[in-house]
């Protein structure tokens, strides 16, 4: 192999992008338009260093008008230098294929696997690894499992915490990749990150001296930079926690405090097992200090994401980690690695509840108090947004009982259409909580007409306990936009929903038990003794259709909901109810979790 690190250094070589699809299209420098060509990467992009994130890698470029689009294909990408054996970028599949109004190019937009990984639903996969309650498996039997299941190949390397022996922590019907994968991360102190081959590593970051764990970029390769006044200290504390409620368990002394909180892997642990758990990883997070700062340079590839690097500049030398990276270019390169912070030490309200857990589709199920609720949801039926319009394209109806925090993540693939004359479409999200607007964005500026995705995230804080709804609306000017059926991905997840008792599926009768009312029909339940026993057993989930299902005692039908007073037995919907609409129009409600109560 070609040393490319020296060769990447050296402007006047000629450089050669080769863009190939499974499909047999090729794309070569000729057909790139205007040198448009750029490669993000990433451990992690949050504002503060969060250990354990997992984020895909994404490809933008622009291609001269072809007929055929290349949307669903993967795609492997290489450039070659001199005319050395090729340097493989990676590989990524299209998510966006959008020609221009006047068919001169088209953008396309591509993610490495890390995206499939992230956003696949595993539930099946979790609950058959975890049969039954009493089920152990270790950290390695999981992420072995986990990346089998997915068909994706991750390095081999035995993981600090590989030997933790794991049990079954919830029962979703749902569940996101994302999840388990970020909790195995992040409870061994590393990143994931697919590498240019397209397998998924475990990156940990090396502790920097200053003769070692570093990249030194020499001043001749160095374009600009800017650095904070600080640097983000060593931690020497780790508290683990399930949620802000949650005294939590501390493991070392000091003022640089580091959060873990709603790690599923570690619910249920004991003092002594978590000691175990934090010493370990505080030897692999311990020593991580770095200076925030963004270094721009010549395009390098052989630089990955979670190096060290060490900068001179005129007054300082800098040195810090590559947690973000910029690639551009064709011919001429360009590198932007940056690496972010809140401050020197750690604030612990910044890595705070941030998990995903999928109890129930269409609602989360009952859960106790110090669970944290997850769950995805994608629109039951089409959309239609029209120029000068404001649609409900969300609504989420949310019962709490004490202050509740909830991160709303939303990802749309909308098709849209400019308005005749007008040379730009701007779409505008409002979150509405409880009739009242919360906050309003214009989310994106379009200038060509077709595919595009909108990526949104909101953290909704409800301070009273109660019923709320929570409405997501959508203005479009200057242009329409056509969302198809499951095109709209939503994330809901919170903390301080009701807890509920739970039904064990029987209706107790006794024998002064009320009369139940239907229109001008009445009836007393204890006439039908021989027919209805004492303990009726009702199936856990009603599938709701536009005809509803009722429920029947013998040949007499009655609907729940026009039950008046007496045993009050009538659905009860725990958690969070989610229901999609088109225009002002509800989504049918296809799923129903059915709870009893034995009164009000």
């Amino acid at each position: 192999m070609a040393d490319y690190n020296t060769l990447f250094q050296q402007d006047s070589l000629d450089k050669q992008l080769t863009i190939t699809s499974d499909g047999g299209v090729v794309i070569t420098n000729s057909q790139i338009h205007e040198n448009e060509f750029s490669l993000k990467e990433s451990l992690c992009s949050a504002q503060q260093l969060k250990f354990g994130t997992c984020e895909s890698s994404e490809v933008k470029f622009k291609i001269s008008y072809t007929e055929s689009s290349l949307f669903g294909e993967w795609l492997t990408i290489q450039t070659s230098i001199d005319g050395e054996e090729p340097f493989q970028i990676g590989r990524y599949k299209v998510k966006s294929d959008t020609p221009t109004s006047d068919r001169s190019y088209r953008d396309i937009v591509a993610y490495d696997v890390m995206h499939d990984i992230l956003t696949t639903d595993i539930a099946e996969w979790y609950n058959t690894i975890f049969p039954g309650d009493n089920t152990r498996v270790t950290v390695k039997e999981l992420r072995d499992s986990f990346f089998e299941y997915l068909g994706v190949t991750q390095e081999t390397v035995t993981l600090p915490q590989d030997t933790v022996v794991l049990q079954k922590t919830v029962d979703p019907i749902e569940l996101a990749g994302s999840y388990i994968i970020t909790s195995i991360c992040e409870l061994n102190g590393c990143f994931g990150h697919i590498d240019r081959q397209g397998i998924f590593r475990y990156v940990f970051l090396e502790e920097m001296t200053e003769n070692s764990g570093f990249i030194e970029i020499a001043k001749a390769y160095q374009i600009s930079s800017s650095y904070e006044d600080y640097v983000v200290q060593t931690i020497d504390k780790i508290k683990i926690r399930q949620n802000a409620n949650d005294d939590g368990f501390v493991y070392g002394s000091g003022d640089n405090q580091y959060l873990i909180e709603n790690n599923m892997l570690i619910y249920g642990f004991s003092d002594a097992e978590l000691t175990t758990i934090a010493s370990t990883l505080m030897n692999y997070i311990g020593g991580v200090y770095y200076r925030p700062s963004t270094v721009k340079i010549k395009g390098n590839l052989t630089i990955e994401v979670g190096q060290g690097i060490k900068v001179a500049t005129t007054y300082k030398t800098i040195y810090t980690y590559v947690l973000e990276r910029t690639f551009s270019g064709v011919q001429a390169l360009f590198d932007e690695f940056s690496a972010k912070g809140s401050g020197a030490l750690y604030d612990s309200n910044l890595n705070s509840a941030d998990k995903q857990i999928i109890q129930l589709k269409g609602l989360i199920n009952q859960v106790d108090n110090s669970a944290f609720h997850f769950n995805v949801v994608r629109n039951g039926r089409a959309v239609s947004v029209g120029d000068g319009l404001t649609r409900r394209i969300i609504r989420a109806e949310i019962l709490t009982k004490q202050d509740a925090q909830i991160k709303i993540e939303i990802e749309i693939l909308l098709d849209l259409t400019i308005t005749t004359g007008q040379s730009k479409a701007i779409g505008t999200i409002t979150y509405v909580l409880d009739s009242t607007t919360q906050d309003r964005t214009p989310i994106e500026t379009w200038s060509e007409t077709g595919k595009h995705i909108i990526a949104l995230q909101y953290y909704l804080n409800i301070a009273e306990s109660g019923f709320h709804t929570f409405d997501v609306l959508l203005n479009m000017s200057g242009g329409s936009v056509e969302i198809a059926e499951r095109d709209i991905l939503e994330i809901f997840t919170g903390t301080s929903l009701v807890e509920d008792p739970g039904w064990s599926g029987q209706l107790e009768l006794v024998d002064d038990a009320p009369v139940f009312e239907l229109e001008e029909l009445e009836f007393d339940i204890t006439a039908y003794s021989e027919s209805v026993s004492t303990s009726i057993i009702v199936p856990d989930r009603i599938i709701l259709t536009d005809a509803a299902p009722v429920f029947e005692l013998e040949e007499l039908e009655f609907d729940g909901s026009d039950y008046v007073d007496g045993v009050s037995f009538k659905p009860y919907i725990s958690e969070l109810l989610w229901r999609e609409a088109a225009a002002s129009t509800w989504g049918t409600l296809k799923e129903i979790y059915v709870w009893g109560h034995t009164g009000g």
